[in-house]
């Protein structure tokens, strides 16, 4: 008769299992958590820094600078700066 309770349970559980490539899926999970955090850091930084350079461009139209002293500024042409950058929210 045979004893069901005796087989390698580590077998069965991945986190119990220390083989070779079972320390190497969790390794490169560790990794790719690590880089989605990194990645989901960068796009909050690249908004705000999107954020940040609407409002000046919002700023400067608000004042009265041309789109050709703005273009310049981003080093674009006129028509560019205006196509890229004339969605903005009103001026309080």
């Amino acid at each position: 008769m045979a004893n069901f309770h005796t087989h390698d349970l580590t077998s069965q559980n991945p986190r119990r299992n220390k083989s070779p490539e079972v320390k190497r899926i969790t390794a490169a999970l560790g990794a790719l958590a690590a880089a989605e955090r990194q990645f989901s850091e960068r796009i909050a930084v690249t908004q705000e820094a999107r954020a940040e350079l609407q409002e000046a461009i919002n700023a400067a139209r608000h004042v009265g600078l041309s789109w050709q002293t703005i273009g310049d500024a981003l080093d674009l042409r006129r028509g560019a700066a205006y196509q890229r950058y004339r969605h903005r929210p009103q001026c309080p």
